[in-house]
């Protein structure tokens, strides 16, 4: 794979992208640590209806009726297990509608800026990498994120799971 240098123009494209990806991080971990996993899975199904609105409101893009009805479906089925939870909190109900929300403009932008810029997805999430890190290192740091997964992960110094670690990661740019 091969990228141009990065450069202000490609910075500035690919900028927006980058502090909705900060916000998606951000309140996703955020909603994670107040909503049960099984809530968190069922209502994170929601996500599709925003990316439906958002692109007809941006794009103009409309769905077929077997698109539809298939999201309509999946939406009652999590108001369903929702209206099970027995843990309900407002307040993580909110933040769980603001990962969908995060997400959702993550997923619309990534095709923007594809569009935009004529860059590839590698290209994109290259970019994206670059401007981001060090703002969610930063971050890590100043909530003592780092300092608690190095006292508390035992297995840092373990070869087998920093290889393991390493392929994962090779893994995950490779199917993005």
């Amino acid at each position: 794979l091969k990228f141009p240098n990065l450069t202000w123009d490609i910075a500035k494209r690919v900028a927006p992208l980058s502090m909705v990806f900060l916000f998606y991080v951000v309140v996703s971990l955020a909603s994670l640590g107040r909503v049960n996993i099984p809530m968190f899975t069922a209502l994170r199904r929601t996500t599709i209806v925003m990316v439906m609105i958002e692109e007809y409101l941006l794009y103009g893009k409309t769905q077929n009726k077997a698109i539809l009805a298939t999201v309509v479906v999946m939406v009652v089925g999590a108001v369903i297990a929702a209206s099970k939870d027995l843990t309900y909190d407002p307040i993580s109900y909110i933040m769980l509608f603001l990962t969908n929300l995060a997400t959702s403009l993550y997923t619309v932008s990534i095709a923007g800026v594809k569009k935009q810029g004529n860059m590839s997805a590698h290209a994109l999430l290259f970019y994206n990498t670059v401007l981001t890190v060090p703002v969610l290192a930063i971050l890590a740091i100043v909530t003592g994120e780092v300092e608690a997964a190095m006292n508390l992960f035992e297995f840092w110094g373990d070869a087998n799971f920093l290889l393991c670690f390493f392929f994962s990661c090779t893994l995950a740019f490779f199917m993005n």
